[in-house]
């Protein structure tokens, strides 16, 4: 990864609006202001039941996603500095 996919990737990141985003309601994923995103189909439809419970995970996904990224780039960048590596 080069230090422009790091920088690509933080600049997503920090146009984020709402954040921290939480999982609310099995499949639905707020952030402090707004609704985000809903995962998962139409619930009439018998063949899609089966996957609800793939719906409360990927929402729980999603829901983390930022914080996640956030720690994973902070360690990209810490073992980065120990290494002396550059990109």
């Amino acid at each position: 990864m080069t230090p422009s996919d790091l920088s690509e990737i933080e600049a997503r990141l920090k146009v984020l609006e709402s954040t921290p985003w939480r999982r609310v309601a099995g499949n639905r994923v707020h952030g402090t202001d707004y609704h985000v995103c809903t995962c998962g189909g139409d619930l009439r439809d018998n063949e899609m039941r089966f996957s609800h419970d793939s719906w409360k995970n990927n929402a729980a996904f999603i829901a983390h996603a930022p914080t996640d990224i956030a720690a994973l780039l902070d360690e990209v960048k810490r073992l980065r500095k120990i290494t002396g590596e550059t990109g």
